[in-house]
């Protein structure tokens, strides 16, 4: 199964996601764990690149370390922008396997965890860590799609207040 980005709704009145074009571009996040909502900035370097924005800055990672930058200002002691998500679409157990390398707890369209189909993870590009968001805030962390902390549903509309 391919992992293009179908868009999902952000209305917190909708019951199951709404299907958008596989070419829309993401603007803004929720976090299924909390409901959050966090804007992204789309990349020149490929459809499903983006920036996490918090508070007028990106987030910036690097290693084992991470924190917030000016937003599109690379490291220049780096080959790569630390600035890079990937948005990885998961429709079923099966694409939440290939990111956490076994079998997850979670079976079904709805699983025992919590876990409802689809998601979306965003990954870092160079250390494939997963965005996170919890209560005290945005973190990176390895990617486990057991975490509800990881889930992400995702919508082309432009969120007039970052966070």
């Amino acid at each position: 199964m391919s992992n293009n980005i179908n868009m999902g709704s952000l209305d917190p009145d909708a019951s199951s996601y709404k299907f958008y074009p596989k070419d829309s571009l993401i603007q803004t996040i929720r976090s299924m764990n909390n409901n959050q909502v966090l804007s992204v900035s789309p990349q020149s370097t490929g459809m499903h690149t983006y920036a996490i924005k918090i508070n007028d800055k990106c987030l910036n990672v690097f290693k084992d370390s991470y924190g917030m930058r000016d937003c599109s200002q690379p490291n220049e002691d780096v080959h790569y922008h630390p600035q890079y998500f990937e948005a990885k679409r998961i429709m079923n157990v099966i694409d939440a396997e290939k990111y956490k390398g076994s079998p997850t707890e979670d079976h079904g369209a709805s699983g025992s965890y919590g876990t409802s189909y689809p998601y979306t993870l965003f990954v870092h590009k160079n250390t494939r860590q997963c965005l996170n968001l919890d209560d005290e805030g945005a973190y990176v962390a390895q990617c486990d799609p057991d975490n509800t902390r990881q889930h992400w549903q995702v919508s082309d509309k432009v969120n007039s207040c970052n966070l």
